[in-house]
């Protein structure tokens, strides 16, 4: 009679772990976990389960990787974004436009334009229109003009029905 060995129990709480991608941390833990289960399986050599040893490792060490790298990008976004805008409150509208001009991703450039125009719409009456040009997308284009030159039938040219209602909002109370 051949002997199967018994999985561990610890390799398959680790492979469920690292598959827990969406809980932060677990899947590292899960990682670490399945190390510690090929260690003691090379010690007891009745101890089975290897393969979801291996894999806990694996997912686990790829799915901290991803979610580091996930971070790094979000705190890069963020990083952009929130330049202008503290130069904005610092410095004043045109100067924070200024720093969401020199973004290279029009995403990033995009949104800093458009949350300085909403945070500070009064203050935008005072930028030349022709800064809105410089947007990537149509819409943020449209929105610049709209705050900038105080004219809500501007906002109709936008995507969204929120966008377009926020855009109206903002021209009607900005002024």
């Amino acid at each position: 009679m051949i002997d199967i060995p018994q999985n561990s129990t610890l390799a398959i709480v680790a492979f469920v772990l690292s598959l827990l991608f969406f809980i932060p941390f677990l899947p590292l833990i899960g990682a670490i976990l399945g190390i510690v289960a090929l260690v003691l399986m090379k010690k007891d050599p009745k101890i089975g389960g290897k393969g979801f040893a291996i894999a806990a490792i694996c997912i686990g060490f790829t799915i901290t990787l991803i979610g580091v790298l996930i971070l790094i990008g979000l705190f890069a976004f963020m990083g952009t974004f929130f330049s202008g805008f503290s130069v904005a409150a610092e410095e004043g509208v045109e100067a924070g436009m200024e720093t969401c001009l020199e973004k290279e991703s029009g995403i990033a450039k995009d949104t800093c334009m458009m949350m300085i125009l909403a945070a500070y719409p009064k203050e935008a009456k005072d930028l030349d229109v022709s800064i809105c040009t410089q947007a990537e997308m149509d819409d943020t284009e449209s929105f610049c003009s709209a705050i900038i030159l105080g004219n809500a039938s501007l906002c109709e040219d936008l995507g969204s029905t929120s966008s377009k209602n926020d855009c109206i909002r903002l021209v009607q109370n900005g002024g």
